[in-house]
C-alpha cells in the first residue's frame, strides 16, 4: 500500500494562506510553518 491516510486539523491546513482570506495572526502562523521569509 504505498499511500497513508493522516488526519490534519482545519487549524493547520497550511493551503488555506493560498486559498482563503484568512486573519492576520493566522497568515502568521502558517507563513512561519511554511518557513516563508520576508527578503525587504
Amino acid at each position: 500500500q504505498p499511500y497513508e491516510l493522516q488526519y490534519c486539523p482545519a487549524e493547520v491546513q497550511l493551503a488555506d494562506g493560498f486559498t482563503k482570506a484568512v486573519k492576520p495572526e493566522k497568515f502568521e502562523f502558517l507563513r512561519k510553518q511554511l518557513g516563508v521569509i520576508s527578503v525587504l
